[in-house]
């Protein structure tokens, strides 16, 4: 199968990577740099497209798709306002459009076990409950805060564990795994980072 990656950023890559080892081959590997070569000529040996881009390119990049008769399988979030129309669309012209909120299978497990824990919960009223997201898009919000404050702070124990996460956060940025007791670490952290915001 020949597969062209609207969006080539971490998770382009990543799925690049994954498509090879699985014997299938890559063609148009899109960023903001070569967004002019989606064309109808580029993409004609295309099998699928595989978008995870950005909100702002994603109508686009779906519509193309769906012109050209390309089925596209689509990750990125955040352009739903537009979904009933691309839907319509891809009905229309029997097009094939794949998109969800979150394909990891440990995300959508993550969900089976909140809608079980909320079935749960609601029977202790002696409890309040809730959850926090950590959206990608934190990361720099969090970043910014650690350092500021890590300048701020005279326990050293405390600036020692922000100084500890910035550096966290910098793995994270260049694409490096981290550890599961990493990424713990890091949702406490992210807790103290709103605490510390407070601080003035």
């Amino acid at each position: 199968m020949i597969i062209s990656l609207f969006g080539y950023g971490k998770m382009g890559k990543e799925i690049e990577q994954i498509a090879v080892q699985r014997g299938h081959q890559i063609g148009l590997k899109i960023n903001s740099s070569n967004s002019s070569d989606i064309t109808k000529e580029n993409i004609k040996n295309t099998d699928v497209i595989i978008e995870f881009s950005r909100p702002e390119f994603a109508k686009d990049n779906i519509l193309f798709a769906i012109e050209n008769n390309v089925p596209i399988v689509v990750g990125t979030t955040g352009w739903y306002e537009d979904y009933d129309f691309l839907k319509s669309q891809a009905l229309g012209k029997s097009g094939t459009l794949l998109t969800a909120t979150n394909f990891s299978v440990g995300v959508n497990i993550f969900f089976k076990i909140n809608e079980y824990l909320a079935k749960i919960m609601n029977t202790q009223d002696a409890y309040d409950f809730y959850m926090k997201e950590i959206y990608n898009t934190k990361i720099n919000e969090i970043k910014k805060v650690l350092k500021l404050q890590a300048r701020k702070v005279k326990d050293d124990a405390t600036k020692i564990k922000l100084l500890e996460v910035v550096k966290l956060l910098k793995e994270i940025d260049k694409g490096s795994r981290i550890s599961n007791d990493d990424l713990i670490n890091l949702l406490q952290y992210y807790q103290l980072t709103e605490e510390l915001a407070l601080v003035k």
